[in-house]
Protein backbone atom coordinates (compact mmCIF):
# COMPACT_ATOMS: atom_id res chain seq x y z
CA UNK A 1 0.00 0.00 0.00
CA UNK A 2 1.32 3.52 -0.15
CA UNK A 3 0.67 6.64 1.78
CA UNK A 4 -0.75 9.92 -0.17
CA UNK A 5 1.28 13.45 0.23
CA UNK A 6 -1.27 14.82 1.94
CA UNK A 7 -1.02 12.38 5.01
CA UNK A 8 2.67 12.97 5.34
CA UNK A 9 2.79 15.07 7.87
CA UNK A 10 3.53 14.02 11.36
CA UNK A 11 0.49 12.04 13.00
CA UNK A 12 -1.06 12.26 9.78
CA UNK A 13 1.46 9.63 8.30
CA UNK A 14 0.55 6.56 10.47
CA UNK A 15 -2.67 7.65 10.85
CA UNK A 16 -2.71 6.60 7.24
CA UNK A 17 -1.04 3.48 7.25
CA UNK A 18 -3.42 2.29 10.47
CA UNK A 19 -6.65 3.21 8.12
CA UNK A 20 -4.93 1.17 5.12
CA UNK A 21 -3.89 -1.90 7.53
CA UNK A 22 -7.81 -2.02 8.94
CA UNK A 23 -8.87 -1.52 5.40
CA UNK A 24 -7.03 -4.68 4.24
CA UNK A 25 -7.82 -6.49 7.63
CA UNK A 26 -3.98 -6.92 8.31
CA UNK A 27 -1.17 -6.22 11.07
CA UNK A 28 1.34 -5.74 8.49
CA UNK A 29 2.01 -5.32 4.99
CA UNK A 30 4.66 -6.50 2.59
CA UNK A 31 5.61 -3.46 0.76
CA UNK A 32 4.35 0.44 1.84
CA UNK A 33 6.04 3.11 -0.28
CA UNK A 34 5.81 6.84 -0.57
CA UNK A 35 2.93 7.64 -3.43
CA UNK A 36 4.73 10.79 -4.54
CA UNK A 37 7.79 13.32 -4.01
CA UNK A 38 5.66 15.85 -2.80
CA UNK A 39 6.45 17.34 0.62
CA UNK A 40 4.15 20.38 0.89
CA UNK A 41 4.36 21.62 4.86
CA UNK A 42 7.06 19.18 5.63
CA UNK A 43 10.23 17.50 4.20
CA UNK A 44 11.85 14.62 2.27
CA UNK A 45 13.90 13.68 5.21
CA UNK A 46 10.98 14.25 7.88
CA UNK A 47 8.65 11.70 5.56
CA UNK A 48 11.42 9.03 4.78
CA UNK A 49 12.11 9.27 8.85
CA UNK A 50 8.26 8.62 9.51
CA UNK A 51 8.36 5.89 6.85
CA UNK A 52 11.10 4.37 9.03
CA UNK A 53 9.08 4.36 11.95
CA UNK A 54 6.13 2.58 10.45
CA UNK A 55 8.83 -0.34 9.57
CA UNK A 56 10.55 -0.14 12.68
CA UNK A 57 6.73 -0.78 14.28
CA UNK A 58 6.26 -3.69 11.47
CA UNK A 59 4.06 -1.96 10.18
CA UNK A 60 5.58 -3.11 6.49
CA UNK A 61 7.94 -5.63 6.04
CA UNK A 62 9.89 -3.18 3.60
CA UNK A 63 9.43 0.37 2.42
CA UNK A 64 10.34 2.07 -0.41
CA UNK A 65 9.24 5.13 -3.17
CA UNK A 66 7.82 5.37 -6.17
CA UNK A 67 7.59 8.36 -8.82
CA UNK A 68 10.87 9.30 -7.73
CA UNK A 69 13.59 10.65 -10.08
CA UNK A 70 17.20 10.23 -9.50
CA UNK A 71 17.86 13.52 -7.84
CA UNK A 72 15.06 12.81 -5.21
CA UNK A 73 16.24 8.97 -4.71
CA UNK A 74 19.84 9.72 -4.18
CA UNK A 75 17.70 12.06 -1.28
CA UNK A 76 15.52 9.78 0.24
CA UNK A 77 18.64 7.44 0.16
CA UNK A 78 20.39 9.46 2.15
CA UNK A 79 17.39 9.82 4.70
CA UNK A 80 16.93 6.81 5.47
CA UNK A 81 18.15 3.68 7.63
CA UNK A 82 16.07 0.76 6.24
CA UNK A 83 16.85 -0.20 2.81
CA UNK A 84 14.46 1.23 0.05
CA UNK A 85 13.56 -1.81 -1.48
CA UNK A 86 11.64 -0.36 -5.01
CA UNK A 87 10.74 2.61 -6.83
CA UNK A 88 7.48 2.17 -8.29
CA UNK A 89 7.15 3.99 -11.68
CA UNK A 90 5.93 4.01 -15.09
CA UNK A 91 7.52 2.20 -17.19
CA UNK A 92 6.71 0.75 -21.17
CA UNK A 93 8.31 0.11 -24.58
CA UNK A 94 7.40 4.05 -25.11
CA UNK A 95 8.98 5.96 -22.11
CA UNK A 96 12.77 5.82 -22.08
CA UNK A 97 13.71 4.96 -17.95
CA UNK A 98 17.22 4.60 -18.15
CA UNK A 99 18.55 7.17 -15.97
CA UNK A 100 15.53 5.49 -13.40
CA UNK A 101 17.25 2.02 -13.85
CA UNK A 102 20.98 2.99 -13.65
CA UNK A 103 20.23 4.49 -10.26
CA UNK A 104 18.00 1.30 -8.98
CA UNK A 105 20.75 -0.87 -9.64
CA UNK A 106 23.36 1.29 -7.83
CA UNK A 107 21.52 0.82 -4.78
CA UNK A 108 20.38 -2.51 -5.18
CA UNK A 109 16.63 -2.14 -5.70
CA UNK A 110 14.06 -3.01 -8.14
CA UNK A 111 11.77 -0.79 -10.58
CA UNK A 112 8.08 -1.63 -10.42
CA UNK A 113 6.81 -0.81 -13.71
CA UNK A 114 3.53 0.79 -13.69
CA UNK A 115 1.34 1.26 -16.57
CA UNK A 116 3.45 -1.80 -18.15
CA UNK A 117 1.36 -1.44 -21.32
CA UNK A 118 1.04 2.15 -21.27
CA UNK A 119 -2.74 1.67 -20.87
CA UNK A 120 -3.53 -0.62 -23.77
CA UNK A 121 -1.28 1.80 -26.28
CA UNK A 122 1.17 -0.96 -27.11
CA UNK A 123 -1.52 -2.61 -28.96
CA UNK A 124 -1.21 -0.09 -31.81
CA UNK A 125 2.68 -0.27 -32.09
CA UNK A 126 3.12 -1.98 -35.49
CA UNK A 127 6.19 -3.71 -33.98
CA UNK A 128 4.86 -5.22 -31.16
CA UNK A 129 2.32 -6.86 -33.56
CA UNK A 130 5.05 -8.34 -35.63
CA UNK A 131 7.13 -9.47 -32.69
CA UNK A 132 4.05 -11.11 -31.21
CA UNK A 133 2.96 -12.48 -34.24
CA UNK A 134 6.52 -14.38 -34.53
CA UNK A 135 5.78 -15.97 -30.75
CA UNK A 136 2.21 -16.49 -31.04
CA UNK A 137 1.39 -13.60 -28.33
CA UNK A 138 -0.29 -10.90 -27.72
CA UNK A 139 1.34 -7.24 -28.04
CA UNK A 140 0.44 -6.96 -24.15
CA UNK A 141 2.42 -9.85 -23.67
CA UNK A 142 5.23 -9.16 -25.29
CA UNK A 143 5.66 -5.72 -24.11
CA UNK A 144 5.42 -7.70 -20.08
CA UNK A 145 7.94 -10.09 -21.63
CA UNK A 146 10.26 -7.36 -22.67
CA UNK A 147 9.87 -5.87 -18.99
CA UNK A 148 10.60 -9.06 -16.81
CA UNK A 149 13.49 -9.77 -19.01
CA UNK A 150 15.06 -6.66 -17.71
CA UNK A 151 17.99 -6.75 -14.70
CA UNK A 152 15.87 -5.34 -11.69
CA UNK A 153 11.93 -4.77 -13.13
CA UNK A 154 8.99 -5.83 -12.06
CA UNK A 155 5.88 -5.53 -13.65
CA UNK A 156 2.19 -4.98 -12.26
CA UNK A 157 0.04 -5.00 -14.94
CA UNK A 158 -3.81 -4.04 -14.09
CA UNK A 159 -6.98 -5.75 -15.09
CA UNK A 160 -10.44 -6.12 -14.00
CA UNK A 161 -11.05 -9.36 -15.94
CA UNK A 162 -10.28 -12.96 -15.07
CA UNK A 163 -9.25 -13.74 -18.90
CA UNK A 164 -6.64 -10.62 -19.03
CA UNK A 165 -5.16 -11.50 -15.46
CA UNK A 166 -4.41 -15.65 -16.91
CA UNK A 167 -3.11 -13.80 -20.05
CA UNK A 168 -0.59 -11.71 -18.27
CA UNK A 169 0.98 -14.70 -16.53
CA UNK A 170 1.11 -16.42 -19.92
CA UNK A 171 4.70 -14.57 -20.38
CA UNK A 172 7.48 -17.28 -19.08
CA UNK A 173 7.05 -19.72 -22.15
CA UNK A 174 8.85 -17.26 -24.56
CA UNK A 175 12.03 -14.84 -24.68
CA UNK A 176 12.84 -12.21 -27.03
CA UNK A 177 15.66 -11.95 -28.63
CA UNK A 178 18.49 -9.35 -28.46
CA UNK A 179 17.18 -8.18 -31.45
CA UNK A 180 13.47 -7.48 -30.93
CA UNK A 181 14.34 -6.04 -27.09
CA UNK A 182 16.80 -3.57 -29.34
CA UNK A 183 13.63 -3.14 -31.34
CA UNK A 184 11.36 -2.55 -28.25
CA UNK A 185 13.32 -0.47 -26.16
CA UNK A 186 13.82 1.93 -29.92
CA UNK A 187 9.90 2.50 -29.39
CA UNK A 188 10.78 5.26 -26.47
CA UNK A 189 10.06 8.88 -26.96
CA UNK A 190 9.92 12.27 -25.89
CA UNK A 191 5.89 12.51 -25.49
CA UNK A 192 5.52 8.77 -23.95
CA UNK A 193 4.90 10.03 -20.56
CA UNK A 194 1.36 9.39 -19.81
CA UNK A 195 1.15 10.06 -16.26
CA UNK A 196 2.20 13.36 -14.89
CA UNK A 197 0.02 14.89 -12.40
CA UNK A 198 0.73 18.28 -11.90
CA UNK A 199 1.78 19.39 -8.45
CA UNK A 200 2.88 15.76 -7.81
CA UNK A 201 5.14 14.96 -10.34
CA UNK A 202 8.99 15.84 -9.88
CA UNK A 203 10.93 17.03 -12.54
CA UNK A 204 11.62 13.88 -14.86
CA UNK A 205 14.43 12.33 -16.04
Amino acid sequence: TKVWPDHFGEGEFHDSVQRSLERLGLDSVDLLLLHWPSFEGTSLEATVQRLNQAWEKKWARHIGISNFNTALMQKAWAATQEPLVVNQVEYHPFLDQTAVLAAVRDHGMALTAYSPVAQGGVADAPELTEIARRHGKSEHQVALRWLLQQDSVVAIPRTSSEEHCRQNLEVYDFRLSKEEMETIFGLAHSGGRIISPEGLAPAWD
